[in-house]
C-alpha cells in the first residue's frame, strides 16, 4: 500500500446514518492528496464515478438508503 503523505488533513467531516459512519466528506486538497496516491486501479475507478456524477448517473440519498436498507 502506498505511504500516505504525513501531514494532517484540513477538514473532515464523517457522516452518519443511526451513529454509523457511512461517509466522509474532505477538503478537496487532501482528496486530490489521497487520490493521487491510491493504485491505478482505485483511480481509473473515481474517474468513472465522478463521470457518472457529471452525467447524472446517480440517485438520491434516500433512495440509496432504502436500497441498502438504512
Amino acid at each position: 500500500m502506498p505511504q500516505l503523505k504525513k501531514r494532517p488533513l484540513q477538514k473532515v467531516q464523517v457522516i452518519r446514518h443511526d451513529n454509523t459512519p457511512v461517509a466522509v466528506v474532505l477538503d478537496i486538497d487532501d482528496y486530490y492528496d489521497l487520490l493521487e496516491q491510491l493504485s491505478p486501479s482505485i483511480q481509473k475507478e473515481l474517474k468513472e464515478a465522478q463521470r457518472d456524477i457529471d452525467l447524472g448517473r446517480t440517485i438520491p440519498q434516500e433512495e440509496l438508503f432504502k436500497e441498502l436498507g438504512l
